[in-house]
């Protein structure tokens, strides 16, 4: 049974989300919708709002009909490296052919013509782009400039999800994979809204985190039923919770260690290492940290995997051996029990339903990702207002059933 593919990371699931779901269905004509989901922590360095089984829950419950995870290594990555493990995902499954992903402007040509620029490096791209990056130019505006010159349309590389778009369909070119493509315009602003306009029913998921922590009741216009209970009934989770663990982690390693951290790149270790003791919660060390040359979300990222003690030679462990070693398999609904049979049979990588007897037979980079995860979940419940503590929660928690 063919499936389309959705990437996601449901932070938390609301009405535009669904929305999509729908249009996936409608524009790639396929019945099944699998769904790569990120786990406990987001492309933007941030534990997710909350946790990876209960956002499962609420896209099976709204559409969905499998949800796999992505690995935290690659959820809390850059574009490139989330977009192309993603991809990676949907297609060693065996039963995705097609892709629908959300994007500003909703026009798949103009965005394949920028993925088809960057894919392929042309000589003139290349020295355009080095030519930016000696005069001082971020490396987004070179690479915009390069596009330019290039002839490919540029301005698609200023949105968030146009550029995860591009990315996506950049790691289809380069994976060869014979995936079709279709991009939903999205119906909500990425702008965060201090409070939930009155009569708003789709508002970007981060204004819906904004208002949740105030208000848990005042986001309910803007998620399905059910998600809202879901989330109502959920320990929420935010990074300054992990403030003190980043602290310790900081003061209990050497300078050189903090250097070998993922994301630790053009010094900015030295500046979080400069700034870490003026401040007591993360998102106001980050705002310290933050200069021209760093954006933000690289910032941030570079702070999680210090806590997460994600190493860039454990990544580059992975990128040697293929990206994401396994397909774990967070959730599926009763009625797609035999489209998970079938990617059982069909997929290239080898399928986790079970932790600890996939703790028992994967081996090299596969184990290190799957110890990694765990460490992950575990630092994750840190940063709930939870008072029990779930340690362990990979190898207790069940999957995912509606």
């Amino acid at each position: 049974m063919p499936a389309v593919g959705v990437v996601a990371e449901y932070n938390p699931f609301h009405n535009g989300h669904a929305a999509h779901i729908k249009a996936a269905r409608e524009m790639s004509g396929r019945d099944a919708i699998v769904v790569a989901m990120s786990g406990n922590f987001t492309q933007r360095g941030e534990p997710a709002i909350a946790d990876k089984w209960s956002r499962a829950r609420m896209a099976l419950i709204c559409g969905a009909d499998i949800v796999l995870e992505i690995p935290v290594a690659y959820a809390t990555a850059s574009a490139e490296f989330f977009a192309s493990a993603s991809i990676k995902i949907l297609r060693s499954t065996g039963v995705v052919d097609s892709v629908c992903f959300g994007s500003e402007c909703g026009d798949i040509v103009k965005l394949q013509k920028t993925a088809e620029a960057l894919a392929a490096e042309s000589d003139d791209f290349t020295r355009v782009l080095k030519d930016g990056l000696d005069s001082g130019l971020s490396y987004h505006a070179a690479r915009k400039a390069a596009l330019y010159a290039t002839g490919a349309p540029s301005d698609v590389t200023d949105r968030p999800n146009d550029i995860l778009g591009v990315e996506y369909l950049k790691a289809i070119i380069r994976q060869k994979a014979p995936i079709t493509a279709y991009a939903y315009k999205r119906k909500a602003s990425e702008r965060v809204v201090a409070e939930i306009p009155a009569g708003a029913t789709i508002v970007s998921a981060a204004s819906i985190r904004e208002a949740a922590f105030k208000d848990i009741s005042s986001v309910i216009r803007v998620m399905p039923p059910a998600c809202h209970e879901i989330l109502k009934n959920s320990d929420l989770a935010s990074i300054d919770s992990l403030s003190g663990v980043f602290h310790y982690t900081v003061k209990t390693n050497d300078a050189g260690w903090l250097g070998s951290v993922m994301d630790m790149t053009e010094g900015l270790e030295n500046r979080i290492a400069r700034f870490e003791s003026q401040a007591r919660e993360i998102s106001d060390i980050i705002s310290l940290v933050s200069a021209k040359r760093y954006a933000k979300t690289k910032i941030s990222r570079a702070v999680l995997h210090c806590v997460i003690r994600l190493s860039k030679e454990e990544f580059a462990l992975y990128e040697r051996n293929g990206g994401p070693q396994y397909t774990r398999v967070l959730g599926f609904k009763k009625s797609a029990a035999p489209l998970l049979a079938e990617i059982v049979k069909k997929s290239v990588a080898p399928i986790v339903t079970n932790m600890k007897k996939a703790d028992a037979v994967l081996t090299g980079a596969a184990k290190v990702m799957l110890r990694r995860e765990t460490l992950a979940t575990d630092v994750y419940y840190l940063a709930t207002g939870a008072k029990a503590y779930p340690s362990n929660a990979e190898y207790t928690k069940p999957i995912v059933t509606v």
